[in-house]
Formats: C-alpha cells, sequence, structure tokens
C-alpha cells in the first residue's frame, strides 16, 4: 500500500477525518492484521460502520455493522475523543 494520506471514518453518520500518523497506523494495524469482519468488534454493536483508506493513488473502502459494545470505547481510543 502507498503511503496513507489520511482515513475517513464514519460511524452512524459521524464522520471523522484522520490524518495523524499514529492514528493511521494504528487503523491500518488492526485493518491489515485481523480478518476484516474483525474491525466490526471495536465498533458499538448494531452501528454502521464505512472506513476510507486514501493514498496517493487509491481509495481503499471497509463497509460493515458494529458487533461488540465494548470494542467501541477501543476504537474511540485509537482515533482519540476530540472528533466528535
Amino acid at each position: 500500500m502507498s503511503d496513507v494520506l489520511y482515513i475517513e471514518v464514519t460511524i452512524d453518520n459521524k464522520y471523522y477525518y484522520i490524518n495523524d500518523i499514529d492514528k493511521i497506523n494504528n487503523i491500518i494495524r488492526i485493518i491489515r492484521y485481523w480478518p476484516l469482519k474483525s474491525f466490526s468488534n471495536h465498533i458499538l454493536d448494531g452501528e454502521e460502520y464505512q472506513v476510507k483508506i486514501m493514498t496517493n493513488n487509491e481509495t481503499t473502502e471497509y463497509i460493515g455493522q458494529g458487533k461488540y459494545p465494548k470494542g467501541y470505547i477501543t476504537f474511540k481510543n485509537l482515533i482519540g475523543d476530540n472528533y466528535d
């Protein structure tokens, strides 16, 4: 994958724009090293999510629905609390 410029995350119509390199790396690590559906473990149960990873030559998109309530806190910690 080329260098990631930024990541866009939408969770139940809440939009997050992430260009902090450490947060980007954390999210990429989750998506790359776990099965794709495992990302949904980090989103509140029932919430729809969409993740777009933008590089200079491609966009990768993940869409799904959350599964485990406690995982949402983990995801919020990854992207930071000041995105609300």
